[in-house]
C-alpha cells in the first residue's frame, strides 16, 4: 500500500536550485529531505570552483547540528548517490537510497 506523505500531516516543499534548498535548510528544522545528485542552480553564493550538486546538500546536512530523522536519496547518478549516501552514513544519519518513483510515498 502506498500513501502519500502529504496524507501523513506532512508538508512537501521543492527547492528548484541548490541555492534555494540551502536557505530552506537554513530556515527550519525538517524530518524527511529527499536528494537528487544532478541538481544544479545559480551558484552566486558558492566558490566557482566547486561543483554544486545534491552532494553540497548532502555535505551541509552531515556537517550540520538539526538534522532530519530521514535523508532519501533519490538520484539515478550511481557515482554521485553512493557518494551522497557516504558522507550522510559516516556523519550517522538515517540515510536510504529510494527510486524516484516511491520518493514521495510510505509503504
Amino acid at each position: 500500500m502506498f500513501v502519500p506523505l502529504t496524507w501523513l500531516g506532512h508538508t512537501v516543499v521543492c527547492a528548484p536550485t541548490v541555492v534555494t534548498a540551502l536557505e530552506l535548510l537554513a530556515e527550519k528544522d525538517w524530518d524527511i529531505i529527499c536528494l537528487d545528485h544532478d541538481f544544479r542552480g545559480p551558484v552566486d553564493d558558492f566558490d566557482a570552483l566547486e561543483e554544486i550538486t545534491g552532494r553540497t546538500l548532502a555535505r551541509r546536512i552531515a556537517d550540520g547540528v538539526d538534522r532530519p530523522s530521514l535523508v532519501v536519496v533519490h538520484t539515478a547518478n550511481k557515482r554521485g548517490g553512493d557518494a551522497m549516501m557516504k558522507l550522510l552514513l559516516d556523519a550517522g544519519l538515517n540515510a536510504r537510497r529510494e527510486p524516484l518513483s516511491n520518493v514521495f510515498i510510505v509503504r
